[in-house]
């Protein structure tokens, strides 16, 4: 009981304190994506690693993407644009960020961008 009376003040002062922090929060509609292809940078793309696709989002940006049902949030970084806009999709999640999260493939997930705790860093690919 001590340590809970020591860390419930710091988490919602921390709580408190981030919350300007965050740029942007939304809702999206996600689906996942694994095919084989080339990245705008010519690398070929990871399907198991921690990566997005976002329409309008730069290459690199950095998000924390947490899936309600499974309780369950990812650092991942955009690598690829799409989904293809009249899919009516707002990201694609890799395969490698679905399995974490437990993604069921098609659904809703809460996305926050801001630039993630220094030990967060996403695997930009």
């Amino acid at each position: 009981t001590a340590i809970v009376l020591i860390l419930v003040p710091i988490l919602l002062a921390i709580f408190v304190f981030m919350t300007p922090i965050i740029a942007h929060a939304a809702d999206m509609k996600a689906s996942f994506y694994d095919e084989p292809q080339l990245l705008p940078n010519g690398r070929p793309y990871n399907p198991l690693g921690m990566t997005a696709a976002h329409r309008t989002l730069p290459i690199g940006t950095p998000l924390t993407v947490c899936f309600k049902p499974s309780r369950r949030c990812v650092v991942l970084a955009i690598n690829d644009y799409g989904p293809a806009e009249w899919t009516k999709r707002e990201i694609d999640l890799s395969a490698g960020a679905k399995k974490a999260l437990r993604f069921p493939g098609l659904g809703k997930v809460s996305v926050a961008f801001w630039p993630p705790l220094p030990k967060a860093r996403p695997l930009v690919q």
